[in-house]
C-alpha cells in the first residue's frame, strides 16, 4: 500500500534530477532519502541542519574558478592539438565580402500574403532580407571556418552588424548590397560540457527586460552577456549559466545545422547555428549602390 506520508515531486529539469542522484550516491542515500533530509533540515534551526544545507548549496554554486572558466569559454577555447599543430579558436569578429542579391515585387507580395494567412503582422522587407542573409552565411560556413584556422565541434555565428542598401532598377527589380560583420563563437564539446553554459539556448534579450524581469531562476544561476555579438545598444545575446552539468548529447542539436568541413586532408563534422536580430540590421533605400 502507498504510505500516507508519501509525497511525489516532479523536478523541473533532467539536470536537477541527475544532480540529486549524484548527491544521494555520495551520501549512500536514495533520492527520496536525500530529499527527505533536505526538507527536514530546512524546517530545523539547529547547527547540524544549517551545516547540511550549506553543503548542499555549495555542491551547485560556482566558485571564482568557475567565473574565470565562464569568461574563458566565451572568449577562447583551449589549445587543441590536431594534425600536428595547435589550434586556438578565439571568439572573434569577421567581415565578409559585400553580398549582392535581388528581390522582385512578387517576392514581397508572396511573403506578405503568406503572413496574412498565418495571422502575422511583420515587416515583409526586413524578413526577406533576414532570410537572404542567413542563407548567404550558411553557404559561406566553409570559408568562415577556413579563416578561423581550424575546425571546432560547434560554432555560433552572430550577424553582429548588417548594413543593407537597395535601389530599384529599370526592370522593376530591387538590387541589394549588404555588408556583413560577424561575431564567431567556436567551441569544442569538451569545453562546452565543463562550462555549465547552455549553448543550446542562446537568446537575444532587451537590457531593460533583463533588468526589470531578471532571468529564469528555475533553470539558471544567472544570465551571462555575450559581448561583441550584437551592435544593438538596447539589447544583446545572453546565455544561461546552469547550476548543473548540461547533457551535451547529439540528440540535443535539433536547432543546429550539421555540416562536413574539409580542412587540410581531413573531413570534420561541425554543428553551427546562425543568429540574426532585426536590431542589428540596417536597411536603407539609396540612389546608387556604389558604396556602403
Amino acid at each position: 500500500m502507498t504510505s500516507r506520508n508519501r509525497i511525489t515531486v516532479n523536478l523541473p529539469t533532467n539536470e536537477l534530477h541527475r544532480h540529486l542522484e549524484k548527491l544521494a550516491q555520495k551520501r549512500n542515500l536514495t533520492c527520496s532519502g536525500l530529499i527527505r533530509d533536505i526538507i527536514s533540515a530546512s524546517l530545523s534551526d539547529n547547527v547540524d541542519a544549517a551545516k547540511f544545507l550549506d553543503e548542499i548549496k555549495e555542491s551547485k554554486n560556482f566558485t571564482n574558478s568557475m567565473e574565470e572558466d565562464v569568461s574563458r569559454i566565451l572568449q577562447a577555447t583551449r589549445i587543441q592539438q590536431r594534425a600536428g599543430r595547435q589550434l586556438v579558436l578565439n571568439a572573434r569578429e569577421q567581415q565578409l565580402a559585400d553580398f549582392n542579391f535581388t528581390l522582385s515585387f512578387n517576392d514581397l507580395k508572396q511573403l506578405e500574403q503568406h503572413n496574412v494567412l498565418l495571422g502575422k503582422s511583420s515587416d515583409t522587407l526586413n524578413e526577406l532580407v533576414k532570410d537572404k542573409l542567413k542563407d548567404h552565411i550558411e553557404e559561406k560556413i566553409p570559408v568562415i571556418i577556413d579563416r578561423l584556422g581550424g575546425v571546432p565541434d560547434i560554432i555560433h555565428v552572430f550577424i553582429k552588424n548588417a548594413k543593407t542598401k537597395y535601389v530599384m532598377n529599370k526592370n522593376g527589380i530591387w538590387d541589394f548590397r549588404s555588408r556583413i560583420v560577424l561575431h564567431l563563437l567556436p567551441l569544442f564539446i569538451d569545453d562546452a560540457k565543463k562550462s555549465r553554459l547552455d549553448f543550446f539556448n542562446i537568446k537575444f534579450r532587451q537590457f531593460r527586460h533583463v533588468a526589470i524581469n531578471g532571468w529564469d531562476k528555475k533553470n539558471y544561476e544567472r544570465l551571462v552577456f555575450i559581448e561583441q555579438a550584437s551592435s544593438s545598444r538596447s539589447g544583446g545575446y545572453f546565455i544561461g549559466l546552469s547550476p548543473y552539468d548540461i547533457d551535451y548529447t547529439m540528440a540535443e542539436y535539433k536547432d543546429f545545422t550539421p555540416a562536413k568541413i574539409s580542412y587540410g586532408s581531413d573531413l570534420y563534422s561541425l554543428n553551427f547555428m546562425i543568429h540574426v536580430h532585426h536590431r542589428d540590421m540596417k536597411i536603407r533605400r539609396q540612389k546608387t549602390l556604389s558604396y556602403l
